[in-house]
């Protein structure tokens, strides 16, 4: 399985540190992609045609599992 992560500017600490704790996490399951683009019209032109996409906002509504 490949996973793309899309990001808008950089990312810096700490949420560094938990990107990198994720890569490793899921590096026994899947390959993952971080990309970094300065604005939200250059993460969509990244995005693949098939992609299946998640969308993570800071003010967004948590769900239980």
């Amino acid at each position: 399985m490949r996973m793309t992560v899309l990001g808008e500017g950089r990312i810096r600490t700490p949420y560094l540190d938990d990107v990198s704790h994720y890569r490793k996490l899921l590096s026994r399951y899947a390959k993952l992609d971080l990309i970094e683009a300065r604005d939200a019209d250059a993460l969509a032109r990244r995005l693949p045609k098939d992609a299946f996409v998640c969308l993570l906002e800071i003010g967004g509504k948590a769900y239980d599992s």
